[in-house]
């Protein structure tokens, strides 16, 4: 069976999903913005924002490897574009921009 979905549709799922994986597994610490995998501070980073990275002072995401992995097993995308729509969510998410992603 084919489905067709469209680019907005496949943006709102993918939106609800990454949501789903923030909701209330989020801490504000210093200068980072912590995303963990459960609502636990011990468990492990999903995602981390460094708002002062490097000599720049630039804001650098972190994106842990075996959840982009999985984002893009899930969805139609290379590495690179599922860095870059992540960091365009969290963009929106955090209200801030970012000026460097890694994972």
């Amino acid at each position: 069976m084919k489905l067709i979905v469209s680019n907005h549709q496949l943006h709102k799922v993918l939106s609800s999903y990454l949501n789903s994986v923030v909701s209330g597994n989020v801490a504000y610490i210093d200068n980072y913005i912590v995303v963990y995998y459960n609502d636990d501070e011990d468990s492990e980073v999903v995602m981390e924002l460094d708002k002062n990275y490097g000599f720049s002072g630039s804001n650098r995401l972190f994106i842990d490897k075996p959840f982009i992995d999985t984002f893009i097993s899930l969805y139609p995308f290379s590495v690179k574009q599922g860095q870059e729509f992540i960091k365009e969510w969290f963009e929106n998410k955090f209200n801030i921009t970012i000026n460097y992603v890694a994972s």
